[in-house]
C-alpha cells in the first residue's frame, strides 16, 4: 500500500475536546559540550526558558500519534518550530507511557520578539495532522 493510500486510510491523531496547552516560565540548563576536534568548548549554563506542555492525544488505533509539532509564532509571522516524539509513541495504546503528557522547552533567546502564541499540532507517521492546541497571545520577554 503506498503512502498516499495510507494517509487517507489512517486518521489524524487528536487531542480531547477539553484539552489545553499550558505555558510556564522556567530556568533551563543547556548541555554544553565540545566540538568534534575538542578545540571549541561550550559551557553548560542556565538561562530563562519557556516549557509548553500538552496532554496525551486520544487513544485510537486508526489515528496513532507519531510526533508533535511545537511552534512559537509571533504576530509579525516569525516562527520557531520544534518536533517532539512523545515518550510513549511506540507503546500499546493502553500502556501508561502512551498516556503521558508531552512538553517542549524553548529558550527565551530563540523565541520570536513581541507577543507570541504556541501552537501544538499532533501528526501521524504519514504526515497527517490533527487539530492543533493554540494558546492565547502573550508577551514573554
Amino acid at each position: 500500500m503506498d503512502s498516499s493510500r495510507r494517509t487517507k486510510r489512517f486518521g489524524a491523531p487528536r487531542f480531547a475536546a477539553d484539552a489545553r496547552a499550558t505555558v510556564e516560565r522556567i530556568r533551563a540548563k543547556n548541555r554544553g559540550g565540545a566540538s568534534r576536534d575538542g578545540k571549541e568548548k561550550i559551557a553548560a549554563e542556565e538561562q530563562p526558558a519557556v516549557r509548553v506542555t500538552v496532554p496525551a492525544v486520544v487513544a485510537d488505533r486508526n489515528a496513532r500519534l507519531y510526533d508533535l509539532e511545537f511552534a512559537a509564532e509571533s504576530k509579525s509571522g516569525a516562527r520557531k518550530v520544534k518536533l517532539v516524539i512523545p515518550e510513549g509513541f511506540n507503546h500499546a495504546l493502553a500502556h501508561r507511557k502512551a498516556k503521558l503528557p508531552s512538553s517542549c522547552v524553548f529558550s527565551q533567546a530563540e523565541l520570536p520578539q513581541g507577543e507570541i502564541r504556541f501552537v501544538v499540532t499532533p501528526r501521524n507517521c504519514f504526515g497527517r495532522c490533527g487539530a492543533p492546541l493554540t494558546t492565547e497571545w502573550r508577551k514573554l520577554s
